[in-house]
């Protein structure tokens, strides 16, 4: 039995439509009536709210840091994060096939759950429950982001903002080792055409953003 009544306790919001709410819930694995709709529509609804909340509030901010902290905001961990904490995720409704210790702890469930939630909150009772509702659960974590928004961003792109700044070429050159399910990616980071570091990584990315600390390092030691 889908338990609205404590899900509402928690939220902080009473549904006059509960089949909304049953719906934020519903994982595509359970019903074709899933909150895959209301996950569209809860995403654009909380950049919309991020944004406004950084921008009243953050007047000396300018729109490069601004993109850069609304971006960390409405990504999955943060989102993730409030969906544990709330403890809401033991309540999503899967199918007889999904293992709910699996999914229920995946950045995208929590963070599709997390945006679901807010689009049917919307729906049901328009912008201003929708902003109490991300307001009651990130706003710590948006206060946060302004402080440490220095070191939001990673290596590679402070790389290419001081190459681009520099007037040096960046390029990466990457192979692919191992299992198609377990893979290593070796990143060679080029400037200006000559191998400054190498790194290695599960994810492409990651092995990209290993070899961008290293160069970046060097390239800033010489000055």
């Amino acid at each position: 039995m889908f338990e609205t009544a404590i899900i509402e306790n928690i939220i902080g919001y009473t549904f006059n439509d509960k089949s909304l709410l049953t719906r934020a819930f519903t994982h595509s694995s359970f019903s074709e009536y899933s909150y895959e709709r209301l996950e569209f529509l809860g995403d654009s609804v909380l950049g919309v709210i991020v944004s406004n909340y950084l921008f009243s509030n953050y007047k000396d901010l300018d729109p490069g840091d601004l993109t850069l902290i609304r971006k960390n905001i409405v990504d999955k961990p943060p989102l993730k994060k409030s969906i544990q904490k709330l403890k809401l995720n033991q309540y999503v409704l899967l199918g007889k096939g999904e293992k709910l210790n699996h999914l229920e702890n995946t950045e995208k469930i929590c963070g599709d759950l997390y945006e679901s939630i807010l689009g049917a909150i919307y729906i049901d009772g328009g912008l201003l429950e929708a902003t109490s509702f991300v307001m009651s659960t990130l706003e710590d974590t948006i206060i946060q982001s302004v402080k440490n928004k220095n070191s939001l961003i990673d290596f590679k792109t402070k790389l290419l903002q001081y190459c681009q700044k520099n007037r040096l070429k960046v390029d990466f050159e990457c192979t692919k080792q191992g299992e198609d399910h377990k893979p290593i990616f070796d990143v060679s980071l080029l400037i200006n055409g000559e191998i400054v570091a190498k790194a290695k990584g599960t994810k492409k990315q990651d092995a990209e953003k290993f070899a961008s600390e290293i160069a970046l390092k060097k390239l800033t030691k010489k000055l």
